[in-house]
């Protein structure tokens, strides 16, 4: 877990994961787990540091956002990560989400990120295989955004900043 990025402020008790489907796939299956009580942040993430704490079986193709709830938070201290894994029953693709949480900063949700200069700002540029880098600092829509990592964009507006790949921008 990286000491700069915002780790959402969670208690124990009832919680939902939603996930935004934008391309409709038949599901094997769900999984939500959390790392466990003893978890060190300071290590790297592994399986044997996971707790399996929702399952949600085979599904049909869905569209919109897809909410998996109906199961609760175990007691926990500091930062921890609440991992998900969607599994496609019709291919072997699968598709995997981080949510960093917090369990022990009193309800407030921190953000250390610095505020981004405009100065730095290149316009988006939607252009199939245009590359961007980590750092890239771009105006869209009259908004700023940080690119977060290196990547081609593939033509998904998903992609754009502001969309559905929330691990590609930061700001707005």
């Amino acid at each position: 877990m990286r000491e700069d990025w915002p780790a959402e402020s969670v208690n124990p008790g009832p919680y939902k994961v939603q996930w935004k489907i934008t391309a409709p796939h038949a599901t094997r299956y769900y999984r939500v787990y959390i790392t466990k009580d003893d978890w060190n942040n300071n290590n790297q993430l592994d399986w044997k540091d996971l707790e399996l704490i929702k399952q949600r079986g085979p599904s049909p193709a869905e569209s919109g956002d897809l909410v998996i709830d109906g199961f609760i938070l175990p007691e926990r201290h500091g930062k921890h990560i609440i991992y998900s894994v969607w599994q496609r029953s019709d291919s072997h693709e699968a598709f995997y989400s981080a949510s960093d949480v917090d369990f022990g900063n009193n309800g407030t949700v921190t953000s250390p990120h610095k505020a981004i200069e405009p100065h730095k700002a290149i316009e988006w540029d939607p252009t199939y295989g245009k590359q961007y880098h980590q750092d890239d600092i771009v105006s869209y829509k009259g908004k700023l955004y940080k690119c977060l990592q290196d990547f081609t964009y593939n033509g998904d507006p998903n992609w754009a900043p502001g969309g559905a790949a929330h691990s590609l921008w930061e700001g707005g």
